[in-house]
């Protein structure tokens, strides 16, 4: 994805902005791991965290074999996700500071 070291907020970002992505299906443990790129191990633990955080749902899905959930962002979790952008947004558009001027005595 970035090619570099991701911050715990960069990949629970990553994972609701994934989620809020509008498709036809429900989005599936598997396919938020590959779209992220992270591990399983990883996955599991941040969707915990996120779900006991109140920002995403895990539905069990009732007709399909394989998938166990069905993984929604909730309203908290969109609230959060548009401040993130709103802050990436900021950061990206302002003006690098100048290095300070070296005085010399």
């Amino acid at each position: 994805m970035q090619g570099k070291y991701r911050s715990h907020l960069e990949i629970e970002m990553a994972i609701l902005e994934t989620l809020s992505e509008v498709k036809p299906g429900p989005h599936l443990y598997t396919q938020i791991m590959y779209k992220t790129e992270t591990n399983a191990n990883t996955m599991t633990r941040y969707l915990k965290e996120m779900e006991a955080k109140g920002w995403i749902k895990i539905e069990p899905i009732v007709h399909f074999r394989i998938a166990k959930g069905e993984h929604t962002i909730t309203e908290k979790g969109k609230i959060i996700l548009h401040l993130w952008l709103q802050f990436k947004n900021e950061l990206e558009s302002t003006k690098p500071l100048d290095a300070p001027k070296r005085y010399e005595w």
